[in-house]
C-alpha cells in the first residue's frame, strides 16, 4: 500500500498465509471427522458380520439336531429291517425265536441299535451345542464392536479441542494480518 510502509509483497504473503492456515486448519478439523465416519463405518460393517455369522452359526446348530435325527430314524428303520431278515432266516432254518441263543442275538442287535441311536443323537446335540456357542461368541463379539463404535465423552472432548485449537491459529494468523494493515 502506498505510504502506508508495509511492502506490497509482504501484505501479499501475509495473506497468503492467512488463508493456507485457514484452509490447513479446515482440512485438519475435516479429516478428524472424516476419520470418525470412517471407523464408525467399519466397525458397523463388523458388527454387521458378526450378526451373520451368529445367525449362521444358529442355522447350523438347527440343521445339526434335524441331520442327527435323521441319523438316528434311519438307524432304527435299518435295525428293523435287519432283525426282520434275522426273524426271517431263524424261522426257515428252523430256529425256534423263543429258544435263548435266539432271542439272546436279537436282544443283542436291539441293544446294538440302541446304543448307535443314542451315539448319533449324542453327537448331533454335541454338534449344535458347538454352533450355539458359536452363535453366542459372534453375538457378543457384535455387541463389543457396536459398543466400540459409539463415540465416547473423550472422543469429543478431543475432537473439540481440536476445532478450538484450529480456530485459535486461523484467528492469530488473520489477526496478525490485520495488525499489518
Amino acid at each position: 500500500m502506498p505510504g502506508s510502509g508495509i511492502p506490497l509483497g509482504a501484505l501479499f504473503g501475509s495473506g497468503l498465509s492467512a488463508a493456507d492456515s485457514t484452509l490447513g486448519s479446515y482440512l485438519t478439523v475435516s479429516e478428524m471427522f472424516e476419520e470418525e465416519r470412517n471407523r464408525k463405518r467399519e466397525l458397523a460393517f463388523k458388527a454387521d458380520s458378526y450378526r451373520n455369522d451368529a445367525i449362521i452359526a444358529e442355522y447350523e446348530a438347527d440343521h445339526a439336531r434335524a441331520m442327527a435325527s435323521i441319523r438316528a430314524k434311519e438307524i432304527v428303520r435299518g435295525f428293523r429291517r435287519q432283525n426282520g431278515a434275522m426273524r426271517a432266516g431263524m424261522a426257515v432254518s428252523g430256529v425256534v425265536i423263543s429258544d435263548g441263543s435266539a432271542v439272546d442275538a436279537l436282544m443283542d442287535r436291539a441293544a446294538e441299535a440302541g446304543r448307535a441311536k443314542e451315539l448319533a443323537e449324542y453327537e448331533g446335540e454335541m454338534q449344535a451345542w458347538r454352533h450355539e456357542n458359536d452363535a453366542a461368541a459372534a453375538h457378543s463379539q457384535r455387541r463389543f464392536t457396536e459398543s466400540q463404535s459409539r463415540t465416547t465423552f473423550a472422543s469429543r472432548y478431543r475432537q473439540a479441542k481440536t476445532v478450538w485449537t484450529e480456530a485459535n491459529k486461523v484467528k492469530d494468523v488473520w489477526s496478525n494480518l490485520a495488525d499489518l494493515l
